[in-house]
């Protein structure tokens, strides 16, 4: 009896938790492939072309929102793997990882970058580099 519990909830929770995608998950094997059909194939193809990757941290190629990085979180998680070098370019007022966060907050780098550097020990020392400081500080300079 309890072996046909667990054999129903576990059927039954699979069709609550639907995805969009078969076994392999998202990326490009999904979309070449489909949720039906070969899914080694589709994982395969996924694992050689690091879309699945891609498409976790974008939203494409069929990964969805649940699991993946939606827009508002990009900005978080940036900093967060970003802090150290975003706090040397926010020193010197300019540099890749600077004009990555201002594209990804929608700033003006004309104006964020020199904002960063003037706030420099506001945003990263006095915070002690915490990403949820830095992305409030990032964010009152934004213009």
């Amino acid at each position: 009896m309890k072996l046909t519990i667990i054999a129903l909830l576990t059927v039954f929770s699979n069709l609550v938790f639907a995805k969009p995608y078969g076994d392999a998950g998202c990326g490009l094997g999904n979309q070449i492939f489909g949720k039906d059909e070969n899914q080694v194939l589709a994982a395969t193809t996924n694992g050689s072309s690091y879309t699945q990757l891609f498409g976790i941290l974008s939203g494409t190629s069929g990964c969805v929102d649940d699991g993946a990085m939606a827009q508002n979180k990009q900005v978080p998680a940036f900093i967060e793997v970003n802090k150290v070098a975003l706090a040397t370019d926010s020193a010197r007022g300019e540099g890749e990882t600077l004009a990555g966060l201002a594209q990804l907050m929608g700033c003006s780098m004309n104006q964020f970058a020199p904002a960063m550097k003037k706030n420099y020990n506001k945003i990263f020392v006095q915070t002690e580099m915490n990403p949820a400081s830095i992305e409030a500080g990032a964010r009152s300079v934004c213009l």
